[in-house]
């Protein structure tokens, strides 16, 4: 019930907003609407106001405008003649046919802005205190440090995190800098900084590119899970491993990597020190593991991360797969063997260093038809590989055969590997919708114009496309997980329906611009002929495309069944 309640809901407000821009554009360019229905079929109830029948039909999914002369043909009476569609230039035309995407890409702001705006749950917000930065980015090389606080970004104060990726998102060559001002711990003075952002590829599950610039920096700090890097020194000889992670050094209690940094820093050199950790240890199979606590003890002696020979674990490969690309890299000027082993760490790809996951990946991610250079820590000493990363296709139920990175390896899970900052109020609600609500629509803008045009060149399976079957399962899921999470949906398909009525195609808008254009160069209306034809093959492009959409959700939902 849930189900069909949300299917009659999602799509009775996407499709009567979409005729209602049809409607509103056609009223205030004098063509005639006959008749405006909310939902298909007879009418239920029915009422005139004015030259237009309003009808609630009984089929309560969908809508339609009826407008005077839409029909190649069609005989206009009397009252009509100068009011109907094919009376008007086709630059009128056009702007009647965008009329109906025009309010399903609106739709998304006017539900994301209040969303974002009165939302409890965006209160608080991460705050614009570095938690993690990556050693090859912009950020570190120019300067900024974990624990740094940006409270300026070219003169405009910032206290949030989405403040400072909205001023680097928008960054352009033509700046050169960012100059940051920020307050670090223990400098009684804010310090001024300038950064230059570089630009980044990242690439999707779909094989596409997307361009960026970045200063390497993240809202959440790094875990204090520990990498052993050097073990000839103190804290290996005391019995400290990869992987564990480190709960106290003395009294002082250790939440991110930073703390850790700090507390060793500041503890006596000239006295023992205790550090508490926690070990994951396995229990009788491999696959499970318990948690210990264990306490040891390092003499005197410098204390710093390097004096120590501890680094973070953040890069570090928990498991490697004996069959996978990574088992197989080759080795490169050295004689250790081919392969990586759990407990290396990466250190670089392609020469170039990095010590935040997200950068090793996305570097090693992108054009997977070139073997990559890593450089990973083994023992202390530095060790060369070339890995080809492969490609495994995963058949979901939703999205049908996609195609994924194969590494054969696997690192700390994202909650072992990453803290949370405090939160800190969100001052600026009107800005924060505002960010939010554009970056989601443009997100999905791009994202589905990219799957449009990836089903033709054959880069996106056709499986992806959808129909009602596949909306109507998903509205009730998305409905079950609660009312925001539906709207978000909503969004989403509003904006693949604006996409996709704009696609070139007869019966559909973008096919009826397509058809106004070319009567815009060529200065004469088309030929009753050739519109009645264009019509039919429209009509029969549009059931085609209907008929696979409506297999492509039974294949999805047998497959959703059988498990």
């Amino acid at each position: 019930m849930i189900t069909l309640l949300a299917t009659v809901v999602l799509l009775g407000i996407l499709i009567t907003i979409h005729e209602f821009g049809h409607y509103i554009v056609a009223k205030l360019s004098g063509v005639r609407v006959k008749i405006f229905s909310i939902g298909m079929g007879p009418a239920l109830i029915s009422w005139r106001r004015g030259e237009t029948e309003y009808r609630i039909s009984k089929l309560p999914v969908g809508g339609y405008v009826r407008l005077a002369g839409a029909e190649p043909g069609e005989a206009p009476d009397p009252e009509d003649i100068g009011r109907t569609l094919q009376d008007k230039p086709p630059w009128i035309r056009i702007l009647i046919y965008l009329g109906g995407p025009a309010m399903n890409l609106l739709l998304p702001f006017v539900i994301l802005l209040p969303l974002f705006t009165l939302s409890a749950k965006y209160d608080q917000v991460e705050g614009s205190t570095v938690g993690a930065l990556d050693a090859g980015r912009p950020a570190y090389a120019e300067g900024l440090r974990e624990g740094d606080t940006i409270v300026e970004i070219n003169g405009e104060p910032v206290s949030t995190f989405w403040q400072v990726i909205e001023h680097v998102s928008a960054y352009t060559p033509e700046q050169e800098i960012l100059r940051l001002r920020v307050r670090r711990p223990g400098e009684p003075t804010p310090i001024d900084l300038e950064i230059h952002p570089q630009e980044t590829v990242k690439t999707d599950l779909m094989g596409f590119e997307h361009r960026r610039y970045v200063i390497g920096y993240s809202a959440r700090f790094k875990s204090p899970a520990i990498a052993i890097a050097d073990p000839s020194k103190a804290a290996a000889q005391a019995g400290m491993r990869t992987f564990d992670r480190i709960e106290r050094v003395g009294d002082a209690e250790i939440t991110h990597f930073v703390d850790l940094e700090t507390a060793l820093r500041e503890a006596p050199a000239d006295q023992p020190l205790k550090i508490t950790l926690t070990r994951a240890t396995p229990l009788d199979q491999p696959i499970f593991y318990q948690p210990r606590e264990i306490t040891v003890s390092l003499p005197p002696g410098p204390r710093g991360l390097e004096a120590l020979g501890l680094a973070s674990a953040e890069t570090c490969i928990v498991s490697v797969d004996p069959q996978g690309p990574a088992a197989a890299a080759a080795a490169v000027e050295h004689s250790a063997g081919p392969g990586l082993k759990p407990g290396d760490c990466i250190t670089a790809v392609d020469g170039q260093r990095h010590s935040l996951l997200y950068s090793i990946y996305n570097r090693l991610t992108h054009d997977l038809e070139t073997p990559k250079q890593i450089t990973v820590r083994r023992d202390g000493q530095p060790l060369r590989f070339s890995l080809k990363v492969g490609q495994i296709a995963v058949d979901d139920p939703m999205a049908g055969e996609i195609k994924q990175p194969q590494m054969g390896l696997i690192w700390l899970p994202t909650q072992e590997r990453q803290v949370n900052g405090a939160p800190v109020e969100n001052v600026d609600r009107l800005g924060y919708a505002w960010y939010e609500s554009t970056r989601m629509v443009e997100e999905q803008v791009v994202g589905t114009i990219r799957s449009i045009g990836g089903m033709f060149s054959g880069q996106v399976s056709p499986q992806q496309l959808s129909g009602p079957i596949t909306i109507g399962y998903l509205a009730g899921e998305y409905a079950k997980a609660g009312f925001e999470s539906f709207l978000r949906l909503m969004v989403v398909v509003s904006l693949s329906l604006a996409l996709i009525n704009l696609m070139p195609i007869p019966a559909l808008d973008g096919g009826h611009i397509l058809v106004a254009l070319i009567e815009m160069v060529i200065r004469r209306p088309l030929p009753l002929k050739v519109q009645q034809g264009v019509q039919m093959v429209g009509a029969v492009m549009l059931l085609s495309l209907i008929v696979f959409a409506l297999g492509n959700d039974l294949f999805k939902q047998i497959k959703l069944w059988s498990g």
